[in-house]
């Protein structure tokens, strides 16, 4: 009952909380309660790289909302009059009176027999109930009572901000040590069973076949047999507590990677997608170096000793054979790891060259056959694939090395321990049995030794790609939380940039230099200015996808470094030139940036930004599948879609970067007079174009010119001075 989720994948704890419609009051309740212990925040930073669900957040998401505040999670199912006083305030879900939603219960009165609860998905307002009243809706006694402490998270994604607490994976490597230790019992368990094989043929040819006692034989016999059977138990149960621990090692490490690599600063983003991504992929490499076969030979190489001991009681002498063979091959092998080694780093990079090719290509694949690129594309490629095999085969090469000396000595310790024993034997210093119980225990001994080869490459391969991942890791994020308990809120001026300037990582000059401007609410601007003049790069400052590199930008008043990046992009919305659509339905293309948007807000979206005139065309409407990149739709109906992304935010600032480029005349005149009904609900519009239409809507002109703000002001006299070629 008091199961704590250890990942989103764990098995159904003792109690559940429902899933429908009310998942909703599950995010409001939670903020509320964070702000409690005082960790403000908004529904949106929270939100923000959640798997969220249309209809709320879901209960899986829900310890790892908590770990993004600080905040550690139980789940009970409790009566609402047991519940501790000490630990309020705590998330009640299931109330009649709450009429089903999560409240916050904040004070229980038992003397009074009152509580005092608040429903944060309705109102704010404290109500004072008599416990009897506190009626589960299901009629059950019990309520899914969630429990919030302050205190490092367990979750598998922290926020950037508090990712200095635990590494990134060895924190969750960490928390999963009992597993680890389960598994050593089990193998010093295993391993002492192992002895029954031994023993029993030495006692077989030493004491049942001299006297012929049969009865000796059968009793043996089942007990070896027992021994076996538990070994093979043992065996399978230490299989699946490793596979267990590398799927919670999954669970816990790869969404916090995919969590980082969405809130990495564009700024610090690595420079090729297809290397990044298989840099990723190697995730699996490290995963499976500690959570798989190399778990279970590292162990087993821990107990040769035991077979070392045994092996001296019976057979003496003879022990210094093995013993001897254990240190050489660890030596020599030692020594190849270090050629190894480097052959592996070689083999990585090369791999990640050619991964990053295949990837560049595949995403360009229509420029490609456009441009006639085949013939010089396939030479990188053949160069890409020959060094990758040259270095994977030395790699390989000195793998093999290692793993055919192992054998050379395994086979050379038999040998020579038969050839010692014999004299040993005719001296009658020990018994034949013996001989074979040391040859077999010989081989249990080196028999951890055969695998430390490739143990000790797939180390290597592991360290590698945790170096890569590290540097992925180790790149600055972006911030989740507020600098201070900021909301969001219009000020007199909306938007203001005081000698901003910029320049790109790697650029040899700046993309803007000392822009000083104000946009103030519901103000309706275009910018203008030719190619590479920084219109682009301005709305992607203002958007908080880069920082300013001198100045200042302030928004309603307040420095908007001061802003979660969830609560800035909130504010405004950024139409890119570009847009980039996902595999899904176009429904999904839409709410993307608000899963929780109702059909209203969904269908005003679809209406002004011209979606409606195809999809309404199409037999399925919204739920029309979209493929990889939004190949099925035309440019003009991409750049539609992504209007509606940005509609549907409610932004109080809209930037639209050429939002008609690759529209029809006619379509863009529809437009236009949507532009003038977003306009009229008070939303501040910002329009970067070269196309005289969308300027129709503005009454006021910023001309880019080479990073630089030119002119400013109202659109007729700016057009009139650039029509006489007056300076700026």
């Amino acid at each position: 009952m008091n199961d704590r989720f250890a990942d989103p994948a764990e098995a159904a704890p003792a109690a559940s909380l429902p899933s429908s419609g009310t998942a909703n009051g599950l995010l409001e309740a939670l903020v509320h309660v964070a702000r409690a212990h005082g960790r403000p925040a908004s529904g949106r930073d929270v939100l923000r790289g959640l798997p969220a669900d249309p209809q709320g957040l879901p209960l899986t998401a829900l310890e790892e909302a908590a770990g993004k505040l600080g905040l550690t999670m139980q789940l009970r199912s409790m009566p609402v009059s047991r519940i501790p006083p000490v630990t309020l305030p705590v998330i009640v879900h299931g109330l009649s009176c709450a009429a089903g939603r999560a409240a916050v219960l904040t004070r229980l009165d038992a003397r009074a027999g009152t509580a005092e609860i608040i429903v944060p998905s309705i109102d704010e307002t404290a109500r004072t109930i008599d416990i009897p009243a506190l009626s589960d809706a299901s009629g059950t006694p019990e309520n899914p009572v969630v429990f919030l402490t302050p205190g490092q998270s367990g979750t598998a994604s922290g926020t950037p901000e508090d990712r200095g607490s635990g590494h990134w994976f060895w924190s969750a490597v960490r928390r999963l040590w009992p597993n680890y230790m389960q598994v050593v019992v089990a193998a010093l368990i295993g391993n002492l069973l192992g002895l029954a094989s031994p023993l029993f043929i030495m006692n077989v040819y030493d004491r049942v076949i001299p006297n012929l006692a049969i009865p000796t034989l059968w009793a043996l016999t089942a007990g070896v047999a027992i021994a076996f059977g538990f070994d093979f138990l043992l065996k399978l149960l230490r299989m699946r507590i490793v596979e267990e621990t590398g799927r919670r090692v999954d669970m816990a490490v790869a969404g916090r990677i995919f969590d980082h690599l969405m809130t990495m600063k564009l700024a610090g983003r690595p420079d090729t997608t297809g290397a990044t991504a298989n840099q990723v992929r190697d995730f699996d490499t490290v995963r499976d170096a500690l959570t798989s076969s190399s778990v279970i030979a590292l162990t087993d190489l821990m107990f040769i000793g035991i077979f070392l001991w045994v092996m001296w009681l019976l057979v003496g002498p003879l022990v210094a054979v093995p013993g001897g063979a254990v240190p050489l091959v660890i030596i020599v092998t030692g020594l190849i790891q270090i050629p190894l080694a480097r052959a592996l780093r070689t083999s990585q990079g090369d791999v990640a060259r050619r991964q990053s090719l295949l990837v560049e290509t595949l995403s360009a694949l229509e420029t490609v056959k456009a441009v006639g690129g085949e013939s010089w594309l396939r030479r990188a490629w053949d160069r890409a694939v020959a060094a990758a095999s040259r270095s994977t085969a030395r790699a390989r090469g000195w793998a093999n090395l290692a793993t055919s000396f192992t054998g050379l000595v395994q086979q050379s310790v038999s040998i020579v321990i038969v050839v010692w024993g014999v004299f040993l034997v005719l001296e009658g210093e020990i018994s034949v049995g013996a001989l074979i119980a040391a040859n077999i225990l010989a081989g249990r001994v080196l028999a951890p030794l055969a695998n430390i080869a490739q143990t000790l490459a797939r180390l290597h391969q592991a360290r590698a790609a945790l170096q890569g991942l590290e540097q992925i890791m180790g790149a600055d994020a972006e911030r989740r939380a507020p600098a201070s308990d900021i909301a969001p809120s219009p000020g007199a001026d909306a938007l203001r940039f005081e000698t901003v300037s910029f320049t790109y990582p790697r650029a040899a000059g700046p993309a803007l230099s000392g822009i000083s401007f104000t946009v103030r609410p519901g103000e309706r601007i275009g910018i203008i200015g030719p190619v590479g003049s920084g219109k682009s790069t301005l709305s992607r400052l203002i958007a908080g996808l880069y920082e300013p590199g001198e100045g200042a930008y302030l928004l309603n008043g307040v420095d908007a470094r001061q802003y979660s990046t969830a609560a800035l992009r909130g504010e405004i919305g950024l139409c890119l030139q570009d847009a980039e659509l996902f595999t899904g339905t176009l429904r999904d293309n839409i709410i993307i940036g608000n899963p929780f948007a109702s059909d209203t807000a969904i269908e005003r979206a679809v209406r002004l930004s011209g979606v409606a005139r195809f999809s309404a065309q199409h037999p399925l409407g919204l739920a029309m599948a979209i493929e990889e990149g939004g190949r099925s739709l035309s440019g003009g109906q991409r750049q539609a879609v992504s209007i509606a992304r940005c509609l549907i935010r409610d932004p109080k600032i809209l930037f639209l970067d050429e939002p008609s480029a690759g529209m029809d005349v006619s379509t863009e005149q529809r437009l236009v007079a949507s532009l003038r009904e977003i306009a009229q609900a008070g939303i501040a519009l910002m329009i970067a174009t070269h196309r005289d239409g969308p300027l129709d809507v503005v009454d006021r002109l910023l001309v880019f010119d080479r990073g630089r703000l030119v002119m400013d002001g109202p659109k007729a006299q700016v057009i009139e001075r650039l029509r006489t070629g007056a300076a700026p």
